[in-house]
């Protein structure tokens, strides 16, 4: 290490203008995330995972202008300062993640009734997506060691090659992810179920559409990096700009999707309507059990499937229709028993 403890930064100068560009659209990132945290209504939980993948980026942008600072400044920083970079992207990679999975539980939470479950066997995608960007990180900081430790350019070599490899594979998935996740906001059916999200529903759209030009730009961005280009300061230049600029008009348009008033929770009307269509259910059934319960003579329940097919004919509501298909599911196959003063058990 002697003679290279300390060493100048300002090789990696990419300019005072893509500086103070970068700080403006941080300085919306971050302001958009503390907004859209906010005014977040309690019921829609699944949203907390964008909102945790909207703080790691908050972190990262600081982070990467704090680094394209220092960089800018030529000034002087011990050889150690590699890792620097490469641990910062350990937010930006968790944040693209948590983000994608997010945002396809919002696009899931707008169609569907009981998402969750539905969301949860998505697992095959988010797997995946989860390993491919741990290897990256793994061989980012495999890099920056071997190039502290001496290595030789060969084994360099081999790492780098792996890594953009990696970040290729890792780009390109979140891209083919973002195509669906643009596609599912584009044919929401809010307008046919609630007929109250048409405010918001445009902000939903622009939200997917910057996150794919996002990661389409990436995926170019990664592609030419890889290719080890003559102009490889304009490419960085035109990465960040892009990343910031796609980034910021992200959080924007996440922090207006869903908007709400704390003080009653009929404002957010699609959880509204979902609670409406659970207790809609509740009271058919209940209603057509009561006669039976009061009753002192004998009397045969019935079947849990012909309860739910007549509620189901007789209901308008496309959300209750939803409830109750779910329930049919779940509970259809219960079969009457003699009532003996006992509750109904299968």
């Amino acid at each position: 290490m002697k003679g290279l403890h300390k060493v100048p930064t300002g090789t990696h100068n990419i300019g005072i203008g893509i500086l103070v560009v970068n700080c403006i659209f941080s300085c919306v990132i971050v302001a958009a995330t503390a907004t859209a945290i906010h005014i977040c209504p309690p019921a829609w939980k699944r949203v907390q995972t964008i909102h945790f993948g909207m703080i790691l980026l908050c972190i990262w942008t600081v982070l990467n202008w704090i680094d394209l600072t220092i960089r800018s400044t030529s000034a002087t920083v011990t050889y150690s300062y590699i890792l620097f970079s490469a641990f910062s992207d350990i937010f930006r990679i968790t944040s693209a993640i948590f983000v994608l999975w997010g945002m396809m539980a919002l696009i899931i939470r707008y169609n569907h009734l009981r998402g969750q479950n539905f969301h949860n066997q998505l697992w095959f995608f988010e797997i995946p997506l989860w390993t491919i960007g741990i290897y990256f990180l793994c061989l980012q900081l495999g890099t920056c060691f071997a190039w502290l430790d001496f290595a030789d350019l060969e084994s360099i070599q081999r790492l780098a090659k792996a890594r953009n490899g990696f970040a290729i594979a890792f780009e390109a998935m979140q891209f083919v992810l973002y195509i669906l996740v643009a596609g599912g906001a584009l044919s929401v059916k809010t307008r046919s179920l609630t007929k109250v999200r048409d405010k918001t529903h445009p902000f939903l759209i622009w939200t997917c559409l910057a996150l794919l030009a996002r990661s389409f730009c990436e995926l170019i961005f990664v592609g030419q990096l890889d290719r080890s280009p003559k102009n490889l300061r304009i490419i960085w230049r035109a990465r960040m700009v892009l990343f910031h600029l796609c980034s910021a008009v992200f959080a924007l348009n996440m922090a207006l999707t869903i908007l709400h008033d704390k003080k009653s929770i009929e404002r957010d009307k699609l959880h509204f309507a979902e609670t409406e269509a659970i207790k809609a259910v509740q009271r058919r059934i209940q209603k057509e059990l009561t006669p039976l319960s009061k009753s002192r003579k004998p009397a045969i329940a019935p079947a849990m499937k012909d309860l739910l097919k007549k509620a189901e004919g007789e209901e308008p509501n496309i959300y209750t229709k939803a409830e109750i298909k779910r329930l049919m599911k779940r509970y259809g196959d219960w079969t009457p028993i003699n009532k003996t003063g006992q509750e109904m058990a299968t």
